[in-house]
């Protein structure tokens, strides 16, 4: 009995270690599996960037594989044309269901692409009518509907890129969940969030412009857009001049020079107390005219005013404000405020004769 017991646990023992032993053997060295997220040169993290197809250093940049394979599906089509295996819009929040809801074709064909009898047309276009329906039974998402169209629209007009109406249609979702659409019209919102929209992006549009294009009033664009504000509490950033001056640049003809100094004196005027309390966008013309008179070049009080973008009474109260901030220049502020305009470019203008 004894005998058969140990005959017994010596067996147990051998197919232990016959069943460890392949998995030992099958185990990598742990520093083969360092090896695979470490540099070879500099000992730095590796890191895998999936649209390059490649995985490198992030110290030194040294590329450790390329070419990698992508597990990804593949969106091209090698069938007949016709194949819409691979078709469908990405989600989009600029749409009210985000584009996860289908559509009927409109294009009236059976699957093997003959056209569909005149009484499957019609019974197909009650389909469709039916189909809308169901899809924005729901009121919010019929005022989500007509908002993002209306945010399209504005973004359209004033030639914004679609990541504002991305955004635009966001902050538009978020207001009517906290009921800011009620007593207000869907216009003056979808207004309101398009123009914050445009803040905080980086990509902003004067009031005037937004109240231009909008189909609603000017105060009902203000107190739509104060009530998003108070409700979201976006993170939006002062306006500084800086961001309209390439732009209105372009439409005063002003050359790449002029826009360099503008953005010069702009800066030094920010360092004063001056730039508080006044508009951006008319502090980013000003300074435009500022340095055209710096530089010597031809633009007149008149053309700002002409263009829109400030009056000429602002731009005759203002640009002294510039050259009174401009390091380099010789003259106070209650010097310059003696002078006219005409003086003011004869001695800031520079010579041509020193060119």
């Amino acid at each position: 009995m004894t005998h058969r017991t140990s005959v017994v646990t010596a067996s147990q023992e051998a197919a232990t270690t016959s069943a460890i032993s392949p998995e030992e053997t099958r185990q990598e060295p742990a520093s083969s599996r360092q090896d695979e997220t470490t540099c070879p040169d500099c000992e730095g993290t590796i890191i895998t960037d999936e649209a390059a197809g490649e995985r490198h250093c992030a110290d030194c940049g040294m590329v450790v594989e390329e070419n990698r394979i992508d597990h990804g599906p593949d969106w091209r089509n090698f069938d007949h044309e016709t194949d819409n295996s691979r078709v469908g819009a990405p989600v989009s929040e600029a749409l009210h269901d985000k584009g996860l809801s289908t559509q009927i074709s409109w294009q009236d064909r059976d699957a093997n692409g003959n056209r569909i009898s005149t009484r499957k047309r019609r019974r197909m276009s009650r389909l469709r009518k039916w189909d809308e329906r169901f899809r924005t039974q729901d009121v919010r998402d019929r005022n989500n509907k007509k908002g993002f169209t209306e945010i399209q629209r504005m973004t359209s007009a004033l030639g914004l890129p679609t990541n504002i109406a991305q955004t635009g249609a966001v902050i538009f979702r978020q207001a009517s969940e906290q009921k800011v659409l009620l007593g207000r019209s869907i216009e003056a919102v979808a207004t309101g969030a398009t123009y914050l929209a445009a803040q905080l992006e980086g990509i902003p549009r004067t009031f005037d412009e937004f109240a231009h294009v909008s189909r609603v009033e000017r105060a009902a664009i203000r107190r739509a857009q104060s009530a998003i504000d108070k409700k979201l509490k976006l993170p939006i950033k002062p306006t500084t001049p800086e961001v309209y001056i390439p732009r209105f640049a372009n439409e005063l003809d002003a050359s790449e020079r002029v826009v360099t100094e503008a953005k010069r004196l702009t800066n030094h005027l920010s360092e004063t107390n001056h730039i508080s309390g006044r508009k951006p966008s008319a502090l980013a013309a000003v300074a435009l005219y500022a340095a055209s008179i710096t530089l010597g070049t031809q633009m007149t009080q008149n053309t700002v005013d002409e263009s829109g973008l400030a009056s000429e009474v602002t731009v005759r109260n203002t640009y002294k404000l510039f050259l009174d901030a401009d390091p380099t220049c010789e003259y106070t502020l209650e010097e310059l405020e003696s002078m006219n305009s005409a003086e003011i470019k004869s001695k800031l203008s520079p010579d041509p004769t020193d060119k």
